[in-house]
């Protein structure tokens, strides 16, 4: 378990594969599902998911706990998972504040997943890479956050993305229409 210090304070579990060759390992940083209001990322459904993607996917895997509705309202949770990338961000000289991140991370191979409400953060991540400035202020429903394909989803901060959705998730017609967007403006 990992706990940032103040202001932020992120907390984040970290799975490590249960056998790995002393070499770096790619690292996965996962947003849970929640819809923004339930479902703890350090509880056992995530950690059984999470230790499997480690595992099976040799990697080190991050999941971030990030603030819930209605403790702190949706914009928070964009700025949290920015600032659990920029942590990690922090070790790619190899010189950052966690030396076994320094030690047995390869920051070259860094990945970025999610399931439900974590694919709108995780949209927001890599888009914020693509780019300099999303305002802070902007909360109404057009906020890019809030809605991915209002934004010009050509300074994606990726070359690749997987968009998968469940059958029954309620938020299935809006991860389809995020991959018709995505197809549209590639």
């Amino acid at each position: 378990m990992l706990k940032s210090p103040p202001p932020t304070r992120l907390t984040a579990r970290l799975f490590f594969p249960k056998s790995h060759e002393n070499k770096k390992l790619p690292i996965v940083l996962y947003f849970n599902g929640s819809g923004f209001y339930s479902r703890s990322a350090l509880g056992p459904e995530y950690s059984n998911h999470l230790a499997d993607i480690a595992n099976q996917s040799n990697v080190l895997a991050v999941s971030v706990e990030y603030s819930k509705f209605p403790a702190r309202h949706p914009p928070a949770c964009y700025e949290e998972a920015l600032t659990s990338l920029d942590w990690i961000a922090l070790h790619a000289s190899g010189h950052g504040p966690e030396p076994w991140l320094n030690n047995h991370v390869n920051l070259q191979r860094v990945f970025v997943a999610r399931n439900s409400a974590g694919t709108n953060i995780t949209h927001y991540v890599v888009s914020k890479v693509g780019k300099q400035d999303i305002r802070k202020d902007n909360e109404r429903p057009e906020d890019p956050r809030l809605k991915p394909a209002a934004e010009d989803l050509n300074t994606f901060g990726c070359r690749r993305a997987l968009v998968c959705v469940a059958e029954t998730d309620p938020l299935r017609p809006a991860g389809e229409n995020f991959f018709r967007d995505l197809k549209n403006n590639s």
